[in-house]
C-alpha cells in the first residue's frame, strides 16, 4: 500500500504542474498564490484575514530570519511582514520552481525530516498545513526534531492547520460532504489521500521533552467561520528557551 505522503506528493505534484511559471501574458500566471497553493475555496479577502489571524501569533520581526516547512509555491510566506530572510522547502519540485519564481528567498526541495540547514540557522520555523500530510506521528516528531535543531535560542516553532484527533470524526464528515477525498483518489489513480490527526497532548509531551513552552490557538472560532476546516483544527506555537 502505497504511503499517506507519496500519494500527496503525487497530488501535488500534479497541481503545481499545471501552475509553473509561464509568460506572463498568460492566464495561469496571473492567479493569486494561494489559489496556486490550494486554498482556491478562499477569495483573496478571505486567505488573507485566515493568514491575519496567525501571523501575530507567529509574531515574526523585522531581524528575523523564518523558514517554512512545506512551504508550496509561497503564499503564506509572501504575507509575512518584513524581516531579515526567508527560506523555505518543499517535498515538490514543481512548487519550489513558483516559490522561486515569486518570492525572494532560499528556497530547496526537501522533506521535513531531513532540513538542508546547518544548526540554530532561524528565529521562526513554522510549516502551515503541512503536518496532516505526514506518514505517522514517528514521522512527525522527527520533523519537529529538525525544526528545532535549526532553530536558535529564544526562537519560535509554529504547526499551524493542525487536525485534531477529538474531531476526526466531523473532519471525516465534512471532507465526504465536500468530496476533496473522491477528487483527490481521481488525482492520484485512487490511492489513499487521507489526512493524520493528532492528539493535543502529542505536542505537549514533546515540548516538554525539549523544554519548551508550547500554546494552543484552536481555530473553531467566530473569526474563522468562513474556512471550514477551522471547525476541526488548531495551531500551536512553541517557543525555545
Amino acid at each position: 500500500m502505497k504511503k499517506r505522503s507519496e500519494a500527496w506528493r503525487a497530488i501535488w505534484e500534479k497541481k503545481y504542474a499545471s501552475r509553473l511559471p509561464a509568460d506572463p501574458s498568460q492566464p495561469d500566471a496571473r492567479q493569486e498564490p494561494h489559489v496556486r497553493d490550494g486554498f482556491d475555496s478562499l477569495s483573496l479577502g478571505q486567505w488573507k484575514k485566515l493568514a491575519g489571524y496567525f501571523l501575530p501569533k507567529i509574531a515574526v520581526g523585522s531581524g528575523d530570519d523564518v523558514l517554512e516547512v512545506g512551504c508550496g509555491a509561497g503564499a503564506f510566506l509572501g504575507l509575512l511582514p518584513p524581516c531579515s530572510s526567508i527560506a523555505g522547502v518543499d517535498f515538490s519540485e514543481n512548487a519550489i520552481l513558483r516559490a522561486k519564481s515569486e518570492l525572494s528567498g532560499d528556497f530547496r526541495v526537501s522533506g521535513a525530516a531531513s532540513l538542508p540547514f546547518a544548526d540554530k540557522s532561524f528565529d521562526v520555523v513554522m510549516s502551515w498545513s503541512v503536518f496532516f500530510y505526514f506518514d505517522s506521528l514517528e514521522y512527525a516528531k522527527e520533523a519537529l526534531d529538525e525544526m528545532v535543531r535549526v532553530l536558535r535560542r529564544g526562537g519560535r516553532i509554529f504547526v499551524g492547520d493542525v487536525n485534531d484527533l477529538s474531531k476526526k470524526a466531523l473532519a471525516l464528515k465534512l471532507r465526504d460532504k465536500s468530496g476533496a477525498e473522491r477528487r483527490n483518489r481521481w488525482v492520484t489513480g485512487g490511492r489513499s489521500a487521507d489526512h493524520l490527526y493528532y492528539p493535543k497532548e502529542f505536542f505537549r509531551e514533546y515540548a516538554k521533552t525539549r523544554m519548551m513552552s508550547v500554546r494552543f490557538f484552536d481555530e473553531d472560532v467566530e473569526e474563522l467561520v468562513f474556512y471550514e476546516n477551522s471547525r476541526f483544527r488548531y495551531s500551536l506555537v512553541m517557543k525555545r528557551t
